[in-house]
């Protein structure tokens, strides 16, 4: 087929291609984004949020990977010296800290508990557990199948009652021809 494209199209192609079956799914884009969110918020209590730090996500084709800001290994060592506690309160804090925050959001999305599944869970499954048939996807997929099932049960009768009208008719050919030629004969043509 790639011979049969011009080189535009197999770069359209391409570019489709990488982007994935995932790309602008808003179960993911909602996981991402929640993701962001906590990255930024600052603590209700007080302290400090990650950029106050020197740290924030790069620019967007490093896909939020956490940087440095120009002077932000400066700033997180000088704020390491001057408040050690509030540093710590923003990762480690039960209620409110980033590994609390960025822990209850992955649960939301992909905890494997039959009890409260993820969103994931809800969509797909795990394999081995309960939710591996007791999702979204495997009833799309299931009724999908029986759809199919049925189409081929009536393409099945249709073809049956097709040939039969074609047997019948072959039938009654036969018989017309067989008339003609005894009539064709008695006549003496």
């Amino acid at each position: 087929q790639k011979k049969e494209m011009s080189e535009r199209e197999i770069e359209l192609w391409e570019e489709k291609a990488k982007e994935g079956l995932l790309h602008r799914d808003s179960t993911i884009q909602t996981f991402l984004q929640s993701m962001r969110t906590a990255l930024y918020q600052k603590p209700s209590s007080g302290g400090y949020a990650l950029y106050e730090l020197g740290i924030e996500t790069g620019n967007w084709e490093s896909k939020g990977q956490l940087v440095f800001t120009t002077d932000g290994e400066a700033k997180l060592r000088q704020m390491l010296e001057n408040d050690p506690t509030g540093i710590i309160q923003l990762f480690t804090d039960p209620e409110e800290g980033l590994s609390t925050k960025l822990s209850t959001i992955i649960n939301d999305t992909a905890k494997t508990s039959s009890g409260s599944p993820g969103t994931l869970v809800q969509i797909a499954g795990v394999k081995g557990l309960a939710s591996e048939k007791d999702n979204s996807l495997y009833d799309q997929l299931k009724a999908i199948d029986n759809k199919i099932a049925t189409l081929k049960r009536t393409y099945e009768m249709e073809k049956t009652r097709y040939w039969k009208q074609f047997t019948t008719m072959e039938q009654l050919i036969s018989n017309m021809n067989t008339q003609s030629s005894y009539l064709a004969q008695m006549m003496g043509m």
